[in-house]
This record gives structure tokens, sequence and C-alpha cells, in this order.
């Protein structure tokens, strides 16, 4: 999902078979921004400028939306066995004013280019990146893991999840990348990020997917890139 009227931009990918993959990450997208709609047309967030106070508040509404959609996923799963186990990953990145906010599950990611930097923001909730930071596991030895692809929390699978939270402030000229696991799990942090630097964000979409495929990409790549107005 990207709607830059309403700086909200979402990735979100499913598991649990393909007609319970689709159905979870449609509902996790549909229900958030529900959400916040519902937030911005009664008036309690996205008026005027916002205090450092109200930052903990924004937060808080994020955290609901995806809680709320995590209860709602798991709901409909127990009750139609056809889509029991479903879940999804969630990124997302709601741009407002000139902060950024983040809530994350999964191993979707999102990264940040600023000013010829590339640096990921999020932390991939797996279960090689948990082997990875108690020291059993190399990040080499994670990339080549055959359960590279079990993820430890996600949206729906039961019904309550804990979302990661945070913001930041943003920067003219920043470049945000959301993206599921089919982008870097095929192309290396650097890679991606030579194409960001070398071409503009419509043509690096396109850039970046035919080169994943090209690795040999055989899942889902979403790829979803946000640029902060220049100063």
């Amino acid at each position: 999902l990207a709607e830059p009227e309403i700086g909200l931009f979402i990735v979100a990918d499913g598991m649990g078979g393909h007609a319970g993959g689709d159905t979870a990450s449609r509902m996790a997208v549909t229900l958030i921004r529900q959400r916040l709609l519902r937030a911005r047309q009664n008036g309690s967030f996205f008026v005027g400028n916002f205090s450092r106070q109200d930052d903990g508040q924004i937060l808080q509404l994020l955290d609901a939306a995806v809680r709320e959609a995590s209860g709602r996923i798991f709901e409909l799963s127990s009750r139609r066995p056809e889509l029991e186990g479903m879940g999804t990953t969630t990124t997302l990145l709601l741009v407002h004013g000139l902060k950024g906010y983040v809530a994350h599950v999964g191993d979707s990611r999102l990264y940040r280019l600023r000013q010829g930097r590339f640096e990921l923001l999020t932390e991939d909730h797996s279960l090689v990146n948990e082997q990875v930071k108690a020291g059993f596991l190399t990040k080499e030895e994670a990339a080549r893991s055959r359960f590279s692809n079990i993820i430890t929390r996600s949206v729906g699978f039961e019904a309550e999840v804990t979302p990661d939270v945070f913001h930041f402030d943003l920067r003219p000229g920043d470049l945000f990348l959301i993206c599921s696991d089919g982008l870097n799990g095929m192309l290396e942090d650097e890679q991606i990020a030579a194409i960001l630097r070398s071409q503009p964000p419509a043509a690096a979409v396109g850039a970046l997917v035919s080169e994943a495929n090209r690795a040999g990409g055989d899942d889902n790549i979403s790829v979803v890139l946000v640029r902060t107005g220049r100063a």
C-alpha cells in the first residue's frame, strides 16, 4: 500500500498457504488503513503540528491498529478451517510533518538511504536472527540457513502480537525502502543500495525486482519507495 496523500506506506507479506497468506495480508493492510483513517476523520490525529509529547500518542495508535488487525485475522482463521494458521508480516511507515513513525512485525524490512548511507531501521523477527543475536550463527550462516523463512512474530497467527514501534526525524531527500524478504533474501544490502543510489525511485522499483528475479527470486517481491521532499 502506498497512499502519499495520507502519508501511509505498508508492506504485508502473507503466510499460511496461498489463500491464507493473501487473505491475511489484505486484511492487515485494510484494517490498519481503516483504523488510521478513523483517527483522521474524528480529528484525534493528523491535525496541525504535533508536539514532542504527541509522538507517543501516534505510536500508541499504530500499535493499537496492528494489534486490532492481528485479533481480527486470528478470529477469522479460527472460524475458517481453510485459513487456519494464516498470518502476515507488516511493516508500515507513517510520514507526518517532519517525522516518520514505524510499526513493524515479521521479517519484511524498512531501510533508509540518507546522504549516501544505507541503513536497516527494523529488526527481523525471525528464527535465524534470534540465533545470530545469541551467537549461534554468523550473518553469513544465517543467510544460507534452511530455517531462514521461519518468523517468530506475525500479524494474525496468534490473537495477540506486539509490534516494534518507533519514530525518527525526517531530513530532506531521505529515501525509504519497505520490502518483503523476497528482495533482501536475494540481494545483498550493498546491491540494493547501489541500485537506489544510481536510479530515480520510479526506475529503482523495477530494477530491484528484476535484479532479485535474476538472482533466483522464488518468493513474492513487494517493494515500496518513499522519498521525502527536498529543502
